[in-house]
């Protein structure tokens, strides 16, 4: 008889454990989880406002990185003609 109320009173501990942990513990870990990822987009956009803030007359000059495609350069593209059809009739 012992052992069976030490395990209801076991299951009723975990159970009220749990609501405690639900009710308040994973609502604080939340909140501070969206409070951090608001303040990484708060600094992006802050870096982004920045580099987008510049003088009048001022030329930036920014590279494409490491993924810009240099398999085709300006000089192999080649040069326009302009042609003029004869008429070989006349």
């Amino acid at each position: 008889m012992a052992g069976f109320i030490r395990t209801l009173l076991l299951i009723i501990l975990f159970y009220y454990l749990f609501k405690v942990i639900t009710r308040y513990v994973i609502p604080f870990l939340l909140y501070k989880g969206v409070e951090k990822m608001q303040r990484n987009q708060q600094k992006k956009y802050d870096r982004f406002y920045k580099e987008q803030q510049h003088k009048e007359g001022e030329v930036t000059i920014r590279s494409k990185g490491k993924n810009h495609d240099h398999s085709q350069s300006d000089n192999d593209i080649g040069e326009y003609v302009d042609f003029e059809e004869l008429n070989d009739d006349e």
